[in-house]
Parts: structure tokens; C-alpha cells; sequence
């Protein structure tokens, strides 16, 4: 699929499920007619104000973020960024600075490196946009949670951040943005916005490559 360090193949960029208007305001989810938010986020609580997705995960789409993710393709991330910039320049014109979701020490020294802040330097690059990278710390080493049901996600996540106070000054009173790669159920990105509330931040918002549709 990846055809080069420049991007994608042909066939696999046609592939690719980007989410345009409309979609949904709170979780990002494409939708079919034009309103603010999908029926399932009328039930759900998040801590963040406003979700921006890229694309759809699904099959395709899954390969990319999978060899950027775990393939070590680090050469993805202009394009990647480009695309992040570009769907999601509304948002970013709210936002006052960035912070991608942390991994966990444990898991970072296996991966090597941590997707959602190359992602997020690859944004700021392109944008001019402030970013603090370490603002959130992992202290929790949570379990996979690829076949868990939304409860125990969100169980899973709970307690799972702290604010690093190195850096309180650039996140106290200021618009957030989160960035990761994928939003499932919103789990862990709904546990760092209750990890953020506390230092009055103006608005919190959430910028991923892929939405997973779940059903």
C-alpha cells in the first residue's frame, strides 16, 4: 500500500475513506445528513468539546496506520501531518497548543518511538502551531484493549494520566488540542481531557488520523 516515503500508491490513496461535511461535531463520525452531533454521541459524556477524524479506520486505512504505527515508517509523517493540517484546519485555529496522547515508558521503549507526537510534530511543522510533547505522562501501563467492549475501555483508561508539571504554565487556561492516531469508543482521549480539566483550559479538543465506525 505505502508506495514510497513520499506517500502513498495510487490504488491505495483511491482506497482511502476520508471524512468530509457532514459529519459528527462531538466524536467525528461521518454521517449521512447534516446535523450537529450522531445519535450515539446524545448518550455519551465527553470531557472534550469537538473531535476531528481524517479518514475512516477500516481495512485500508488500517495497513497505513499499522506500518506507521509499528512498521517504523517515520517517513510517512509529512503526508500524514499534511493531512491532519489540512482536515483539520478549523480546529487548529481554536487551538492554542498541542498534545499528543503519551505512551507509556514500558511500551515506549519497545515501540521506540510514539506515533501521536511525531504526528503532532509533523503538524506543528507545517502549521507554525505550539506544541508541548511531554504535557501529559502515562502512569498507568494499560493492557490492549483491541477486544474490549466500550465499559471496559474506559475502566481500562481510567487514572491513566497526569499532567507533567513541567509544564503547567503552557497548559493552564489554554485551548488544547489532543492528537493521537486512532479514536475508537474515545476512551483514552476522554481520559486525558478529565486529566486536562483541572487546569482550566479554555477548550478541549481532539485531532486523530482514523475514526473507527462502530456500531
Amino acid at each position: 500500500m505505502v508506495q514510497d516515503a513520499r506517500g502513498l500508491s495510487v490504488e491505495g490513496f483511491s482506497k482511502i475513506q476520508f471524512i468530509s461535511d457532514p459529519y459528527c461535531h462531538k466524536c467525528g463520525a461521518p454521517l449521512k445528513f447534516s446535523k450537529e452531533i450522531c445519535k450515539a454521541c446524545l448518550h455519551d459524556h465527553f470531557l472534550f468539546q469537538h473531535a476531528r477524524s481524517i479518514f475512516v479506520y477500516d481495512y485500508y486505512s488500517k495497513k497505513l496506520i499499522l506500518q506507521y504505527k509499528h512498521g517504523d515508517r517515520l517517513s510517512l509523517s509529512p503526508v500524514l501531518g499534511k493531512w491532519m493540517a489540512d482536515y483539520g484546519a478549523n480546529a487548529l485555529l481554536e487551538t492554542d497548543v498541542m498534545i499528543p496522547v503519551p505512551l507509556h515508558p514500558k511500551r515506549l521503549r519497545q515501540r521506540m518511538y510514539n506515533q501521536a507526537a511525531e504526528l503532532t510534530k509533523a503538524i506543528g511543522k507545517i502549521t507554525g502551531k505550539p506544541y508541548v510533547l511531554d504535557g501529559l505522562i502515562r502512569v498507568k501501563h494499560t493492557y490492549s484493549q483491541g477486544h474490549e467492549d466500550r465499559e471496559s475501555r474506559f475502566e481500562n483508561m481510567r487514572e491513566a494520566f497526569e499532567v507533567n508539571p513541567t509544564f503547567i504554565d503552557k497548559i493552564q487556561g489554554q485551548s488544547i488540542m489532543i492528537v493521537d492516531d486512532v479514536l475508537t469508543t474515545g476512551a483514552t482521549l476522554n481520559a486525558c481531557a478529565a486529566t486536562l480539566l483541572p487546569f482550566e483550559p479554555k477548550k478541549i479538543l481532539v485531532l486523530t488520523l482514523g475514526k473507527v465506525l462502530l456500531k
